[in-house]
């Protein structure tokens, strides 16, 4: 997704969310191109996103899918989420793991 909760992103990466917040501040002084929507909120590009997705591992990727949704109670991935929720009518959450930056350098 576009949009991610620092909270949820510390807990998956397993982190505090005060860590994540200075990783995101060493980003962003280095010109990551991101937006502090607010109240631990954070937003990128569609076009961020697909170039963040592309430089994943696919096993780290999947192993963060299943972390998610350990985290959030569900039962089934989030690689499956879009399909259960269209079955039911309902759109899907998008996934924050999308949004996570790399760790930087201090």
């Amino acid at each position: 997704g576009t949009e991610f909760d620092v909270e949820l992103v510390a807990r998956l990466l397993e982190t505090s969310a005060g860590d994540l917040l200075e990783q995101l501040q060493f980003g962003f002084d280095a010109g990551a191109p991101f937006a502090d929507l607010g109240n631990g909120r954070f937003g990128l590009t569609p076009e961020v996103v697909a170039e963040l997705r592309g430089q994943l591992l696919p096993s780290l990727l999947r192993h963060w899918n299943q972390r998610l949704g350990t985290l959030l109670g569900e039962t089934e991935t989030i690689e499956d989420a879009p399909e259960a929720s269209a079955a039911d009518g309902q759109s899907a959450q998008p996934a924050p793991v999308d949004a996570a930056l790399p760790e930087q350098e201090p």
